[in-house]
């Protein structure tokens, strides 16, 4: 399945599997409110107003995917599916 990247006012923060853009674009829609949640180093939380955006994911964004994956796995911590996977590209501060 292809891997799509949100972006939080041109950066990219998150990467997750979608069958189509469209269909990234839908769940972007979904998620807004859990974007929300993330608090970054170097990247300011959501504020419900910033530009976000979906787009496909680059090279260098797949291969920290499927690391993150590959970690995930190996730690027991990942679901069946792969494609309902999703990995942040920053790292989360703890508050």
């Amino acid at each position: 399945m292809p891997l799509y990247t949100v972006l939080i006012e041109d950066r990219a923060v998150l990467v997750f599997a979608a069958d189509t853009l469209a269909e990234a674009e839908t769940l972007l829609a979904g998620l807004g409110a859990a974007l929300w949640e993330i608090d970054a180093v170097g990247v300011p939380r959501w504020d419900g107003k910033a530009g976000l955006a979906v787009r496909p994911a680059q090279v260098a964004e797949t291969l920290r995917w499927r690391q993150a994956l590959h970690d995930a796995q190996g730690e027991g911590s990942a679901g069946e599916d792969p494609d309902d996977f999703a990995t942040l590209l920053v790292e989360a501060v703890d508050q």
